[in-house]
């Protein structure tokens, strides 16, 4: 019942997506030789996640004019970038379904999808028989970046079981800034997840190492697991991780590019969580009534993404 997950901690060309393809294979193909029953991409990997309006590469320099929404030429950019936006159909994606029939692998697969009216930051969980079993859209999009002020949210969190050479688990999946919240993570405790993915493209080690204690703390409170996989570095930090459902840390990768091999023991998962009075066990959800809409306090009214949008525009920008 021992369970491999590969993070796949690799660097991206931004805007190749065949090129990345073939970058993704190569890592699929070693994580299937390591032993991995599970390969997790960094985040939108078709188009490597780009910052277009940072010559250097620089988070720093990259956060500061997506704060300040002083993104030059802002239209013509956008329709640059939503142009790479791809359908359930395309090559990038058929290539991992028959990828992971050929490894017995399953393949969590970024990429940006065409969504309803604007792309979508998206993860396809293909399993080791090469068919389509979980696709999530990031639903929290980080406004001030660009990549995500041009997209559509997604509109439902999932959790399915997934076949694999070890048995049966229930997963599901989060992008990114939806790791920032402890709503995501709470639904997908409600539905079942013993295990969550999590494909990222942001620095983890920053603030003080907030983030990842933020991942702790998902999992802690949810009584999951959790694995969370990010570009290395120049691109971001790396420091892909893994955390047991008690909020243990497991796993810590270092800057470098690199194939993560993280275990979970899947009887001592589910052991955990029987016993724990943590996840759903003692929660009293009559009282969170609060948290479900109404007006935003200030000082959250207002805010404008990366193109100079509010965030309830998104779908008519």
């Amino acid at each position: 019942m021992k369970l491999k997950i590969a993070l796949l901690q690799m660097m991206a060309v931004e805007e190749q997506i065949e090129e990345n393809l073939w970058i993704a294979d190569k890592f699929c193909r070693e994580a299937a030789k390591a032993g991995a029953q599970i390969a997790v991409f960094p985040e939108m990997f078709s188009i490597g996640y780009p910052t277009p309006y940072n010559e250097n590469n620089s988070f720093a320099a990259w956060q500061e004019v997506a704060f300040e929404n002083k993104l030059p030429d802002p239209q013509k950019i956008t329709d640059k970038y939503r142009s790479y936006a791809i359908d359930d159909q395309h090559e990038y994606l058929q290539h991992f379904r028959k990828l992971a029939a050929e490894l017995d692998l399953a393949i969590a697969v970024t990429y940006m999808s065409q969504g309803k009216q604007f792309p979508r930051n998206t993860i396809l969980l293909i399993d080791r028989f090469g068919k389509d079993v979980l696709k999530y859209s990031k639903i929290h999009l980080f406004a001030p970046f660009f990549i995500d002020a041009i997209c559509e949210p997604g509109g439902e969190f999932f959790v399915k079981e997934l076949d694999t050479q070890v048995g049966p688990v229930k997963l599901g999946a989060l992008i990114c800034a939806d790791r920032n919240l402890p709503e995501p993570a709470r639904i997908l405790m409600k539905l079942g997840a013993e295990i969550v993915i999590i494909p990222n493209a942001c620095p983890l080690q920053g603030m003080q190492g907030i983030i990842l204690d933020a991942v702790k703390i998902r999992a802690f409170e949810n009584a999951m697991a959790i694995a969370i996989c990010n570009y290395p570095a120049p691109k971001n930090d790396g420091a892909s991780s893994a955390f047991t459902p008690d909020g243990v840390a497991i796993f810590k990768a270092n800057s470098d590019e690199q194939l993560c091999i993280v275990e979970y023991d899947l009887g001592a998962i589910r052991h955990y969580r029987a016993h724990t009075a943590e996840g759903d066990a003692f929660r009293e959800e009559c009282y969170f009534g609060k948290i479900l809409g109404g007006k935003s306090p200030q000082p959250f009214q207002g805010r404008l993404n990366a193109i100079g949008k509010r965030p309830d525009q998104y779908t008519r920008t």
